[in-house]
């Protein structure tokens, strides 16, 4: 099981026994009912009562919320970004507004490194080797950052990730460690990691490699 799994898996454990058994729930794990890309629709039509997502999957809805994708924020931690953002919902009920039809009930935020290149073939070092290079294609703003590199972007569902590396339909992925050893759990698959300036792709388009 996937660490964030298994958090979610304690979660489940405790609110059941928080509840003396009232509260019951049946997970469903590696997106058995829906794929990441139609969770936010499926919540809302009940095909589930509750789950994870991510607000960066559904930029178009949740516009105020990605600022969490900013460049520059410098978040030191996990539990300080989710301290800041929760305050930030305090004082700007607009982020809220946003989960409309949706009763968020823990609010998180990752503080990860974002400035990894991460590859399965040949290590890139340089901007120009972006070019032609197919890249798990993440959140929009990422993946527009990608195609003005020269790179190609493949969109392809969170939970697709791991095959789609091993069977080389993609071969590049720009994240942090936390998220190929925890979250995806592909860091096997990947040869070659390149330190970049941090968050910067999000702001340039040349100076980026170190």
């Amino acid at each position: 099981m996937a660490p964030p799994a298994a958090a979610v898996n304690d979660w489940i454990k405790k609110v059941e026994e928080m509840s003396n058994g009232r509260v019951k729930f049946t997970p469903y794990w590696a997106a058995t009912l829906f794929t990441s890309k139609e969770a936010l629709q499926s919540y809302l039509a009940g095909v589930a009562d509750c789950g994870d997502f991510w607000v960066g999957d559904f930029p178009s809805v949740f516009q105020m919320n990605t600022y969490q994708s900013m460049p520059f924020l410098g978040y030191p931690s996990a539990a300080v970004a989710t301290k800041i953002d929760r305050e930030l919902r305090q004082k700007f009920p607009v982020l809220t507004q946003e989960y409309q039809g949706l009763k968020v009930l823990y609010p998180t935020c990752w503080a990860d490194e974002f400035g990894w290149l991460h590859t399965t073939k040949t290590p890139i070092t340089k901007a120009e080797q972006m070019k032609g290079t197919k890249f798990v294609g993440l959140q929009e703003f990422m993946v527009q950052w990608e195609r003005n590199m020269g790179a190609v972007p493949v969109m392809i569902p969170v939970e697709d990730t791991y095959t789609s590396l091993e069977r080389g339909l993609v071969e590049a992925e720009m994240t942090g460690f936390a998220r190929i050893v925890g979250g995806h759990m592909t860091i096997d698959l990947y040869k070659n990691h390149t330190k970049l300036d941090r968050h910067t792709r999000w702001a340039s388009t040349r100076s980026f490699l170190t």
